[in-house]
């Protein structure tokens, strides 16, 4: 299934301006945590041609960079690239399809993708995309969020938004978001693409928040799913949730100053 509606919302959710701001400035404290581990195990360094997949707001490409790295980014979202533009200037920013990349076969030596994957509508095609421009030999390497049975940030936020939204209110089905989280189906929908020497290994990522209303703020401005069903509810729905994620955050983490909410992460390697 190819989750078209689906992939039109992320689109369009990825290219409003704010949205893109507030997730670096919020939502990618959490994401950025997981870069260090993505570069070490991609094995950039110098003469390396690494294509950063998704690259988003840019910090992962940063990274790349300062590892001494050729680094092309490649994103769907213009908004998101004005951000990657202004911290890796020195990478080949393009925007473009996962689902068809405009690059020949093997052309890097590694790919990297942090958090991108579950926003693409076509996964199964991405993954054939990513085994055919990487060498043989090449190293993919991706992260991805677990899901709220071992998640307590995503528990809080995705559960308040079940328990109180209007059943009135859905957006398109989409592919499970966390499903490249489970090593047993990561390492099937890997191997199935072409890939071996497929691994799981966990990143313990989390939110600093600064009072319990944060993890609210962020998940409400800084995302694009997430932000569509609030965005959405009627009023009363809308301050229902709100409500049940702060008094969530209060009870199982206290009200500050600083605040950790955990968010463990997949960080999943293969290589071609």
């Amino acid at each position: 299934m190819i989750y078209r509606d689906f992939g039109r919302l992320e689109s369009e959710g990825w290219a409003d301006r704010s949205t893109a701001e507030n997730y670096a400035a919020s939502f990618a404290r959490a994401t950025d945590i997981a870069i260090g581990p993505i570069v070490s195990a991609s094995g950039a360094g110098p003469g390396a041609r690494v294509l950063d997949l998704c690259c988003g707001h840019g910090a992962g490409t940063a990274a790349l960079l300062a590892a001494g790295a050729d680094v092309t980014g490649l994103d769907f979202s213009p908004a998101m690239l004005r951000q990657a533009r202004s911290r890796a200037r020195a990478a080949d920013l393009r925007e473009g399809d996962a689902q068809s990349m405009p690059f020949p076969d093997a052309t890097f030596d590694a790919v990297v993708c942090g958090f991108g994957i579950m926003h693409i509508p076509d996964q199964t095609r991405a993954l054939a995309e990513v085994h055919r421009v990487l060498r043989p030999g090449g190293n993919f390497v991706m992260t991805s969020w677990c899901g709220p049975e071992r998640s307590p940030a995503f528990r809080i936020a995705f559960g308040s938004i079940q328990s109180h939204a209007d059943p009135a209110t859905s957006l398109p089905d989409a592919p499970d978001f966390y499903r490249f989280a489970n090593p047993s189906s990561a390492k099937t929908l890997l191997s199935e693409a072409g890939f071996t020497n497929i691994h799981s290994s966990t990143i313990d990522c989390f939110f600093e928040i600064d009072e319990p209303e944060g993890l609210w703020k962020i998940f409400s401005c800084g995302t694009v799913r997430a932000k569509m069903l609030i965005d959405a509810q009627p009023p009363s729905n809308r301050e229902a949730i709100r409500r049940a994620m702060v008094e969530a955050v209060a009870v199982e983490f206290g009200n500050g100053p600083k605040l950790r909410v955990p968010a463990p992460a997949a960080l999943v390697t293969a290589k071609t």
